[in-house]
């Protein structure tokens, strides 16, 4: 079975950065903080992280 090549729009991460919070999850590779997305603990809703929600998880602390 051949496998298709990955589309342009799509990278791979070597490293990821994950941070827990008591509503969301925030996934963010450590090398490109603008991108990656929030998963929404209450209803799994998956997000890309925009403005907003990087300015939410900066003024807040991650559950340790």
């Amino acid at each position: 079975m051949e496998i298709a090549p990955f589309s342009s729009r799509f990278k791979l991460y070597d490293q990821l950065e994950l941070l827990e919070f008591p509503n969301k999850f925030f996934i963010k590779p450590v090398d490109s903080h603008h991108q990656g997305f929030s998963v929404d603990r209450r209803d799994v809703n998956i997000k890309p992280l925009d403005d907003r929600s990087l300015s939410i998880a900066s003024l807040t602390t991650p559950l340790t």
